[in-house]
């Protein structure tokens, strides 16, 4: 530790610094930071398809019957971020005319299969990558038609990993979904998408309930068809899909003892930390102090000082607003400094001090003065006759009625002779040069 001191002061600069200790502080932002990954892990996040980010357009495939001989056919219109547009028309040339899009849950500008039936999978050149939708509670999506009176939303799901993939073996997931003219949100649980009958006699499904395989789910499928008229145009808007996590509606019950410790182990560990920095202030503090003892006279405080901080608490003590702050300010120290030097040169706290300076000038009044003990109060600097009265009777087991009547007892004569003699003896002068 180098010591310079300077005409100003002194300056305390660490020259040697031994290995650092780990301030405990700095470990408990790394518990809070573990209690937020665990509840992120724990409760899962909602997926929005639709507005997504800008590769999302590599993610959407158009399908129609026209691969299968018909004339329908749709095409995406330029609209505002965060919305699709889709224009379709349903034309005669095919049993069932259909026309829609898709939207990968895979990997962005992955190469999906060629569309077949209602969005079928059958040509594939490229097996699709799956996401898990078996937490998912349900689809919400915000839309709207100009024509349509409905669509059917379809999910594309695979068997599991080991097994056959066939189109047989893959599952078509369908739930019809009405529509309206104006933008609408509407809720669709995972429990209403079915198998259709249409599919389980294409493939040749049992009746029995089947796996379903939402924890294997490649895209899903907006299909315009059956509830639009032929040869009419229709333009779908589409301004958001969501798949809402049943995980994040509630947490598991493991969790709230997790969070519960955690939470105390950091509080633990913020409170160590605020203490260590206490004690090292304070350690720091009295080894200044020290140094400052050390020092020459001359350099250790200015000899004036406390003269000018005694002159300025007497010549304002009346001020009902003085404070420790505002004569710290008035004569340029900081508290600490100010609090520090009343400790020393005065033996008591401002507080204190300023106390004692407007009791002893009460006291004067009231021995001199035939002044009501109110005015005296306001005139010494108390903003009111009741925190007066509790000051004095604390320094003086006596009310300031009670101690008038004493000091007037004791001098035998009028509590307020001098006072009126002197006045009487002005007036005096004044008539005589009159």
């Amino acid at each position: 530790m180098e010591i310079t001191s300077t005409a100003q002061g002194f300056a305390l600069q660490k020259t040697g610094i031994g290995s650092q200790k780990v301030q405990i502080s700095r470990i408990a932002p790394v518990f809070v930071g573990m209690l937020f990954a665990l509840l992120l892990a724990a409760c899962g996040a909602d997926l929005t398809l639709v507005p997504s980010t800008p590769s999302s357009g590599d993610r959407l495939r158009l399908f129609s019957d026209s691969d299968e001989g018909g004339r329908s056919h749709a095409r995406f219109l330029p609209s505002p971020a965060g919305e699709l547009q889709l224009v379709y028309r349903l034309d005669s040339g095919y049993r069932w005319p259909y026309a829609g899009f898709s939207v990968l849950l895979g990997q962005a500008g992955e190469q999906g299969p060629a569309q077949g039936r209602m969005g079928d999978a059958s040509k594939a050149s490229a097996p699709l990558r799956c996401i898990d939708l078996s937490n998912y509670d349900s689809l919400e999506l915000r839309f709207d038609t100009r024509v349509a009176e409905g669509i059917y939303l379809q999910l594309r799901t695979q068997p599991p990993v080991g097994e056959a993939g066939s189109q047989e073996q893959m599952r078509m997931l369908q739930a019809p979904v009405p529509a309206h003219s104006q933008p609408t949100t509407l809720r669709i649980g995972m429990d209403a998408f079915r198998i259709p009958e249409w599919w389980r006699e294409l493939y040749r499904l049992p009746l029995n309930p089947n796996p379903r395989w939402l924890e294997r789910t490649c895209k899903l499928d907006f299909v315009a068809g059956g509830f639009t008229r032929l040869g009419v145009s229709d333009t779908l808007r589409i301004r958001e899909i969501r798949l809402l996590d049943s995980r994040a509606a509630r947490a598991p019950w493991w969790l709230l003892p997790v969070v519960g410790m955690l939470s105390a182990a950091s509080a633990v560990l913020l409170f160590q930390g605020w203490r260590h920095r206490l004690q090292r202030r304070g350690r720091l503090r009295e080894r200044n102090r020290g140094i400052e003892g050390r020092l020459p006279v001359e350099q250790s405080a200015t000899p004036d000082l406390w003269e000018v901080v005694r002159n300025h608490v007497q010549g304002h003590y009346s001020e009902a607003e003085l404070s420790q702050v505002a004569v710290a300010r008035a004569v340029g120290l900081s508290e600490d400094r100010l609090r520090q030097l009343f400790r020393e040169r005065a033996g008591t706290s401002f507080r204190a001090f300023l106390n004692d300076l407007r009791l002893a000038e009460a006291k004067r009044l009231l021995r001199e003065t035939d002044w009501q003990i109110t005015r005296i109060a306001l005139e010494v600097g108390y903003g009111s006759v009741a925190h007066f009265n509790r000051q004095f009777r604390a320094s003086t087991d006596e009310t300031p009625g009670g101690w008038r009547a004493s000091a007037s007892r004791e001098q035998g004569a009028d509590p307020a002779p001098d006072i009126r003699s002197d006045v009487a003896a002005k007036s005096a002068d004044q008539d005589h040069q009159a």
